[in-house]
């Protein structure tokens, strides 16, 4: 997977490690321009302290209206409460991106999108 995001992505930052201490991978300069964070990590099997870390290390890094994005194959909402955190939620699509299971993909940020 990170070497397919790294081809098709070449100008982004791709991280393959634990999403649980995000910003142990990324250097002063690079914490305060994250625009967005993209998980394809199955939060519907995580235990409920390992979304709570993953959270709040993605918004611990992400600039002002920067963007959560959680790609699942179960419709996000099961996968963690986002009104718990103060994030708002908005869907972006799905895609049959596996042969069994569709992929449902939803955008979090703590600023309202009109």
């Amino acid at each position: 997977m990170v070497g397919l995001l790294k081809r098709k992505f070449p100008k982004a930052t791709i991280i393959h490690g634990d999403a649980c201490k995000l910003e142990t991978f990324l250097s002063e300069e690079q914490k305060s321009n994250i625009s967005s964070v993209v998980s394809t990590i199955p939060f519907r099997i995580a235990s409920a302290s390992d979304k709570d870390k993953i959270i709040r290390a993605a918004f611990s890094v992400l600039e002002d209206g920067g963007n959560f994005v959680q790609v699942s194959n179960y419709y996000p909402s099961r996968n963690f409460s986002y009104k718990e955190y103060g994030l708002y939620s908005q869907y972006i699509g799905w895609d049959w991106g596996s042969w069994w299971f569709p992929s449902f993909s939803f955008s979090y940020s703590k600023k309202k999108v009109d």
